[in-house]
């Protein structure tokens, strides 16, 4: 069911947990969507950056992502702190989506908040209004749909923070097993749907079959969850921050380590693959 806001809403019934475990997934093309004025976008977009700079629940979450990187510096005994990068996945159809308005506002607070040395960006409904909207907000877009399949930076000063609101599993999913390996996890934060809550919305077979990663990782994970209600319900909802500590990393036995098969997905309404695209 799509709403007025060009957002499809996707209800996961079976499960042991009842409540709001909804998937949020963008609906629009630039030939079905109404494509709201650009001078309304960006007035628009900084009402909504006003509430997300005033909202309690998103300053503890930038306070705890400082904490952690702060905790990461001390542990590795570093001289210099971590930089930041921040790559933003799924935020939505903002030029005709108001949830997706608080998804780019709280992206462009996050990269100012953390002093984020470079963030870059991608959903795949976006059209060009949206894309000179980003251009000029300096995001840096990603040419092409990566299907989540991104590599954390590779140097090890920097910490990978992944902004990716009302994803899919399979995106996540396949964020950690491109990044499988603890080296990799542990310079590795992502804000998105609670891993806790995917658990509890389908049968653990369908999550270790279809989803190996999230299933694999998800005990060894610290889950933060994000106040939700201080926002329209839709913008945090079920939202978490994901930490992979090394500590934690390190107790996973080797043989989990050792299964590295890509994951593939059939019929999955979740993702837009590229062959979509095409």
């Amino acid at each position: 069911m799509a709403d007025s806001d060009g957002f499809q809403f996707i209800s996961h019934k079976r499960g042991r947990k009842k409540g709001n475990t909804a998937q949020i997934l963008p609906t629009g093309t630039e030939q079905n969507r109404d494509i709201e004025d650009l001078g309304y976008v960006q007035r628009r977009l900084e009402q909504c950056l006003v509430e997300i700079e005033s909202c309690p629940a998103v300053g503890r979450l930038v306070l705890a992502i400082k904490d952690i990187i702060s905790n990461q510096d001390s542990a590795c005994s570093r001289k210099k702190p971590f930089r930041t990068e921040l790559i933003g996945y799924g935020i939505g159809p903002f030029a005709s989506s108001l949830p997706a308005k608080y998804h780019l506002a709280m992206l462009l607070h996050l990269r100012k908040s953390l002093n984020v040395s470079e963030c870059l960006v991608y959903d795949p409904v976006w059209v060009s209004v949206e894309n000179d909207i980003l251009l000029k907000s300096d995001c840096n877009l990603i040419p092409h749909n990566e299907e989540g399949k991104r590599t954390v930076c590779q140097d090890k000063d920097t910490m990978s923070i992944f902004f990716m609101p009302h994803c899919g599993k399979a995106l996540y999913n396949n964020l950690l097993w491109t990044n499988w390996k603890s080296t990799s996890l542990c310079r590795t934060l992502l804000i998105g749907n609670s891993f806790s809550e995917m658990a509890l919305s389908m049968p653990d077979q369908v999550l270790k079959s279809s989803y190996m990663y999230i299933s694999r990782v998800l005990p060894y994970t610290t889950i933060i969850d994000v106040d939700k209600s201080e926002l329209p319900e839709e913008v945090l909802s079920s939202t978490a921050l994901h930490v992979f500590s090394d500590k934690l990393l390190q107790t996973i036995p080797e043989d989990i380590w050792l299964q590295t098969q890509e994951p593939l997905y059939e019929d999955d309404v979740e993702i837009i693959q590229n062959i979509q695209l095409k």
